[in-house]
């Protein structure tokens, strides 16, 4: 038997020990940085490099000499100028990156999101064609009325510590072929709304390989944080350790009327992969990020419509001639405060993997029914090693018998549907799954005073929402491992996932607790808490662990030919 939840949270939450690690004591994988392990490019060293030129706000772009290794942005508004294009010509190599950077005497290194207007060096649009550039700490402002993106295009360009905002369009656009091309560390948000009309915060179009999209904050897109364009096939996309949401400045009420208390919004998905990679070698990736705030789309507030999704992966070739919708993992994110997490609504997107992710809250449905995860017109899908909590629905596989979900746990949210064969071994804290074998049904006891518990009843102290700071009892679930009465009255349990609590004449152990993190980690990093996220697994007793603490088959991903083996 499998370890099976102790080792996701390993997995899910663990410190890399490496370079820079963030708030939450992760350092990104795809990062590039000195000694990096899929972009080994000293991008801190490069940016501080001597400028060769300088171009101050009254210097016309046609000034620029491109033969400059260093070329300097100084503060100020050059938006006048209109956009400011790296020519094709104009390339570095590989051991010679060219560099676009920021300059201001005196600098302090501060971030563009954090500078005030007069010390950004603010650029209305850009458009990229030349090789092995690295564009830092620029700001690309539309000012509301730039109507067309800005273009990636080339390969081997570094976009590190950029503000990109205020687009009436799509913002960034990657495109034109190419590879190797990096957006890190950057923000990007607050497209213009406008009614029936999409503008994305990130747009990928065309075929492209290795593009990741690592560290950035992408908020507040009038349609989505990142879209993958019917007609791309994006090999090796990497999307990791962003925070990618929506806040109340985007919600509506139906008739699209602005009301931060609305019900639906302007913004449509954090990720539309409308088409992802055909090479099982070269998958989309979707690893460690965190996505909150979606709703249902009103197309009289903005955006074209959606039910609200997280991340929703679209059509295959059966259903659109000549698209191209396999080979991709969703792992390791943090979904809360949302419709959807991850769906499938139209047929058949194949061959991907939603594994070990963390799903809160999803229960702010206006128009269709809000779920954790809903495949039901996915083929050969695998859905394991999943924790999901107070959603209206669980897990959704819909009739074909390809998907499969396994050790999976389900607390306080409503019935996971799908066939038997494709269940088994998931676990159900005060929820169900009709439909399932295997499994285990936990019921959850509210405590009251003077009442007798048996070996094994799992209590919690309250049925408040109240857990804020993760050092509340109503964060965690508790195990009677002695059987006795409750002692009359309020009682204050232990707080601290796997401790040990008498109540009267019986005992018990905290088995479930909360997880805290942090998001906004560019613009102003916030802690946040999720009740019963975390399991506990260390008793030498067995039975004062989780129920499901070693519950999983060691065999639980060996079905053949789903996800991306």
């Amino acid at each position: 038997m499998k370890k099976y939840f102790a080792a996701l949270l390993i997995l899910l939450f663990f410190a890399w020990p490496s370079f820079a690690a963030d708030p939450n004591g992760y350092t990104a994988l795809y990062e590039c940085r000195a000694g990096g392990t899929h972009c080994n490019v000293d991008v801190v060293s490069l940016s501080q490099r001597e400028c060769d030129q300088k171009i101050s706000a009254s210097t016309p772009w046609s000034s620029i000499n491109w033969s400059n290794n260093t070329i300097c942005i100084e503060a100020g508004d050059h938006t006048s100028k209109g956009t400011l294009t790296i020519p094709s010509s104009a390339s570095g190599n590989s051991g010679n990156y060219k560099v676009l950077r920021y300059y201001r005497a005196g600098d302090s290194n501060d971030e563009p999101w954090n500078q005030s207007a007069v010390n950004r060096a603010k650029i209305s649009k850009m458009s990229f064609s030349g090789n092995f550039w690295i564009i830092h700490r620029l700001t690309i402002d539309g000012s509301g009325v730039n109507n067309s993106a800005t273009l990636i295009a080339g390969s081997n360009l570094i976009l590190s510590r950029l503000l990109a905002q205020d687009y009436n369009s799509n913002i960034l656009r990657f495109d034109d072929g190419g590879a190797n091309k990096i957006l890190q560390n950057s923000v990007v948000r607050q497209s213009v709304k406008l009614a029936n009309s999409d503008r994305h915060c990130i747009q990928i179009s065309g075929t492209q390989v290795s593009i990741y999209i690592v560290n950035n904050e992408i908020y507040d897109c009038a349609g989505d944080g990142l879209q993958t364009s019917r007609g791309s096939v994006p090999r090796d996309l990497i999307i990791e350790n962003n925070d990618i949401y929506a806040t109340s400045a985007m919600y509506c009420n139906s008739d699209g009327t602005p009301n931060v208390n609305g019900v639906r919004s302007a913004s449509e998905n954090a990720l539309d992969i409308k088409e992802a990679g055909d090479d099982p070698a070269l998958p989309l990736q979707a690893i460690h990020n965190r996505f909150w705030g979606f709703r249902s789309t009103s197309s009289n507030c903005g955006g074209s419509g959606s039910a609200g999704e997280a991340a929703i992966f679209h059509n295959n070739s059966s259903t659109v001639p000549g698209a191209t919708n396999k080979f991709g993992i969703f792992q390791n994110n943090i979904v809360w405060d949302g419709t959807k997490a991850f769906a499938a609504p139209n047929a058949t997107p194949e061959r991907f993997s939603i594994i070990g992710n963390l799903i809160y809250d999803m229960t702010h449905q206006d128009g269709g029914p809000a779920s954790a995860i809903d495949i039901g017109k996915a083929e050969s899908t695998e859905v394991y090693l999943n924790t999901i909590i107070a959603s209206i629905q669980g897990i959704g596989l819909g009739s074909s018998d390809t998907n499969d979900a396994r050790c999976n746990v389900v607390i306080s949210s409503d019935t996971s549907s799908g066939t038997a064969s494709q269940f088994s071994h998931n676990v159900y804290y005060d929820s169900s799954n009709a439909n399932e074998a295997i499994r285990i049904d936990i019921p959850v006891n509210t405590r009251t005073s003077v009442s007798a518990y048996s070996v094994g009843k799992i209590i919690r102290t309250s049925t408040s929402s109240n857990c804020f700071t993760g050092t509340e009892s109503a964060c965690f679930l508790y195990r009677v491992t002695r059987a006795g009465t409750s002692a009359s009255g309020e009682q204050s349990y232990c707080t601290t996932l796997g401790c040990t609590q008498q109540d009267g004449t019986m005992q018990l152990r905290a088995i479930r607790g909360p997880y805290s993190f942090y998001h906004k980690l560019r613009t102003s990093p916030e802690r946040y808490t999720i009740p019963y996220a975390l399991v506990y697994a260390g008793a030498t007793n067995i039975a004062e662990n989780a129920p499901e603490a070693y519950a999983c088959p060691s065999d639980y991903n060996t079905r053949p030919g789903i996800g991306i083996n």
